[in-house]
């Protein structure tokens, strides 16, 4: 019997896994400032926004160094993650914010739940969260 149980759990953990596996083509598109049009695609289950810094170690998933010459997004800005069949956004403790259509500022480690068509301002940058 203990095979049994043991392939129970197999069950459990594929659907877990599939809940927190993210469907494909999501991405944020610059609608504002810097390259607009530019995309940036979200693979995988995180995805951070920032600016690039080899120095201090920050390798952001969505840098935005050469789109924000003002330095208005932090080099640890955001972050998007996909978790329980949904995405969500939290700010990172930038010194900017982060807004979500134009909404108040999100609350750092706060997450809020991503639609697709959904706006997002980091700094200066008006990005589209869009999913296909």
């Amino acid at each position: 019997m203990r095979g049994g149980g043991d392939a129970e759990g197999g069950r459990r953990q594929a659907v877990s896994d599939e809940k927190s596996r993210p469907p494909i083509g999501a991405k944020l598109i610059i609608q504002r400032g810097g390259k607009v049009g530019k995309e940036f695609p979200i693979s995988g289950t995180e995805a951070m926004i920032g600016r690039w810094d080899a120095d201090g170690g920050i390798f952001p998933d969505i840098d935005l160094d050469q789109d924000d010459p003002e330095a208005k997004v932090s080099r640890r800005h955001a972050r998007i993650q996909f978790s329980n069949n949904q995405y969500l956004i939290e700010d990172l403790g930038s010194t900017n914010g982060t807004f979500v259509n134009r909404g108040p500022r999100l609350t750092p480690g706060a997450k809020q739940p991503l639609k697709n068509g959904d706006e997002i301002i980091v700094g200066k940058t008006f990005l589209k969260f869009v999913l296909s």
